[in-house]
């Protein structure tokens, strides 16, 4: 991870991008936080498994995300201490940039926003939140836009007024970063 490009090096989480095999990868790595952070994902699982399945849920339901590729969890005698989530490299701007850059035609960027919207409604449908929109999760290849730090997922399970509401959260949180467009 030390030898790829540095994406982000974080208190949480450190990202780089590194060449495994015939291709980029990305690699993200979960730090070990605390003994009471050990113990709560060694219960529930860790963030990595977490982002995995949550590739494989996005995949099925046509929304696109990076490849995932692994997932290792690495434990210090009973205790999850780290975790990593490994995914393919998917090249292009973030969603922010793209937004945000006075060349790009306002027709364009409303189509872009237009999509994120309507693959927030799919998750919703398919029953997931995804509770981290911000626009630096998100990149723009062309004209499709991946999903991508799809740890902060969350399995919508109950009434349909819940599923709403969280829809609703999930695009008031995407629209917050919009600016004069």
């Amino acid at each position: 991870m030390n030898r790829g490009e540095v994406l982000k090096n974080g208190s949480k989480s450190f990202v780089s991008r590194a060449t495994l095999g015939d291709g980029d990868s990305v690699i993200k790595g979960y730090r070990h936080l605390g003994l009471l952070h050990s113990l709560r994902h060694t219960v529930q699982g860790s963030r990595a498994k977490r982002a995995w399945v949550m590739a494989d849920r996005l995949y099925r339901l046509g929304i696109p995300t990076p490849k995932p590729l692994a997932y290792l969890d690495e434990y210090r005698g009973i205790l999850l201490w780290r975790s990593y989530f490994i995914y393919e490299y998917v090249p292009g701007p973030g969603l922010s940039a793209v937004l945000s850059d006075s060349a790009i035609k306002g027709e364009r960027k409303r189509r872009l926003i237009d999509q994120v919207v309507e693959m927030l409604r799919r998750l919703s449908e398919g029953g997931i939140s995804h509770g981290d929109l911000k626009h630096s999760n998100m990149i723009c290849r062309g004209d499709d836009i991946f999903f991508i730090d799809l740890d902060a997922l969350r399995l919508n399970l109950g009434p349909a007024f819940l599923k709403r509401r969280r829809f609703e959260k999930d695009k008031a949180r995407f629209f917050r970063d919009i600016r004069d467009i």
